[in-house]
């Protein structure tokens, strides 16, 4: 899914975009011309706009924002400058270096808007390949639970030492409960950080308010979303976890008795 800002319709982006066989969403965006998933934010610029921005001082101060807003902010300059308004190309070489090196921002330049909706699509593929990825490895991580894996970890420290003969170092109990409690958070920001829009930032803050992520997959969505999660990664989460964790039938359940009475008398 593609996010065009309604002041898009004005070009024929959207058009080439639909022939491009990409689902396309118009809406107004706080930032960008166009958003792909929580990943990229896409700022449009023909040759004869930059120049504009260049000229007014807008153009640094939106670079920033959208470093701000998004993990894989990008801007696409549609043209050639060498053809737009009398500005020396030094002045506009050096500013588009400004910007990639000191701000962070990437900069792709296109021949037209069709090479343009191009670039838009296969970023569209790539991020549904890393969403899907993500949500791969959630799956697979929902299958093992928390307490299993804390309690499968061999005590490696004490056999180090028992194997050598000495005494081992000098632990507490309350020493060990707080590194295992320790590992435990950490544990379980790792576990969230692979959830659709949250990071490690977000996660440190999740464990911080609902202390479990078995609370902040239960959790209602706009307490999810005062927590820093967009609306869109939070309608993934509960789709994801609604899949995942699918509660037996009363048919299943009926077979899975039957099966253990069979058992059980033939014993």
């Amino acid at each position: 899914m593609v996010r065009l800002d309604h002041r898009e319709l004005s070009s024929t982006l959207a058009a080439e975009l639909r022939q491009l066989k990409v689902d396309v969403e118009v809406c107004t965006l706080p930032i960008g011309d166009i958003a792909i998933g929580d990943l990229f934010v896409i700022e449009r610029k023909r040759s004869d706009d930059l120049i504009t921005s260049l000229l007014d001082g807008r153009l640094v101060s939106q670079a920033r924002r959208m470093m701000a807003s998004a993990p894989r902010p990008l801007l696409i300059v549609e043209g050639s400058t060498a053809t737009a308004r009398a500005v020396h190309s030094n002045a506009v070489a050096g500013m588009m270096a400004l910007i990639t090196t000191e701000i962070g921002l990437s900069i792709v330049t296109t021949r037209d808007t069709k090479s343009s909706a191009r670039l838009i699509a296969m970023l569209a593929k790539r991020n549904l390949r890393i969403t899907r990825r993500q949500e791969k490895l959630l799956e697979q991580r929902l299958r093992f639970s928390e307490q299993e894996r804390i309690e499968n970890e061999p005590l490696s420290t004490w056999t180090r030492f028992q194997a050598s003969g000495s005494a081992g170092p000098v632990i507490t109990i309350a020493d060990t409960e707080q590194k295992a409690r320790r590992s435990l958070v950490r544990e379980r920001e790792r576990f969230l950080a692979n959830l659709p829009g949250v990071g490690p930032v977000i996660a440190r803050r999740l464990i911080a308010r609902f202390g479990c992520p078995l609370k902040v997959l239960l959790a209602r969505p706009e307490q999810l979303i005062s927590a820093g999660i967009s609306a869109e990664s939070v309608a993934r989460i509960q789709a994801l976890v609604g899949k995942t964790h699918k509660p037996k039938t009363s048919s299943e359940t009926r077979k899975n008795h039957s099966g253990y009475t069979a058992v059980k008398n033939s014993i």
